[in-house]
């Protein structure tokens, strides 16, 4: 969440209108607030994460299992 205030002071500043700012401010802390939110993550990342994870199982999987065989390996020779 930004500082509003702080927000429409430095627009001001720079020539927005009072008008301007205030709907730059409350629009940029609406598109922040759905950046943040368990929702966006559910909907937007989760399916990233789980490819990830599914991968990575898998490399480390497949890690135990060579060593599993080296060490068997190794203490047959």
């Amino acid at each position: 969440m930004i500082d509003v205030i702080e927000y429409i002071k430095v627009a001001e500043s720079v020539g927005f209108t009072r008008d301007q700012a205030e709907f730059q401010a409350k629009n940029l802390n609406n598109e922040l607030d759905k950046l943040i939110t368990k929702e966006y993550f559910k909907e937007h990342l989760s399916n990233e994460f789980k490819f990830f994870e599914k991968k990575l199982t898998i490399k480390l999987g497949m890690m135990m299992l060579g060593c599993v065989g080296l060490m068997t390996f190794l203490l047959k020779h």
